[in-house]
């Protein structure tokens, strides 16, 4: 149940557009003053690695994706939300959870590598912009 849960993260992510492409970078509160220069030059050696490691063709096809998890989704919140009880509710969520695996693995992707690439995103914005550009044709 793991995985769909990242899936529906990875749909709020692309949901939520611009908004994660043009939020700061945040640095650690905790992090000491003798820490700065090494977590400096890991993150974006870490940023690009993980915006490397997805290819162009992945991001046009996780973009078409996101617009079928982001409709799959809708589809089942009212349901969810509407539920009598917890066995309803379990019961739609599991509908859910299978159409959205139908939906990852008939666009060729595992649910590990498409959860993959959805946190790979959440750490590198520049990735987010490179498939919305993908996607719009660029």
């Amino acid at each position: 149940m793991r995985p769909i849960f990242v899936v529906t993260a990875a749909a709020s992510l692309l949901m939520a557009g611009a908004a994660l492409a043009q939020a700061p970078a945040q640095s650690t509160p905790t992090a000491k003053p003798s820490d700065a220069p090494a977590a400096a030059a890991a993150a974006p050696a870490a940023a690009a690695a993980a915006n490397a490691s997805v290819s162009d063709a992945e991001l046009k096809k996780f973009a078409g994706l996101a617009k079928q998890v982001k409709g799959i989704m809708e589809q089942h919140q009212p349901a969810i939300a509407a539920a009598a009880d917890p066995a309803a509710k379990s019961k739609e969520e599991s509908s859910m959870s299978g159409e959205l695996q139908v939906a990852v693995t008939d666009a060729g992707f595992t649910v590990q590598r498409y959860n993959e690439i959805a946190q790979a995103m959440q750490k590198d914005p520049t990735l987010f912009q490179r498939m919305q550009q993908l996607s719009a044709g660029g």
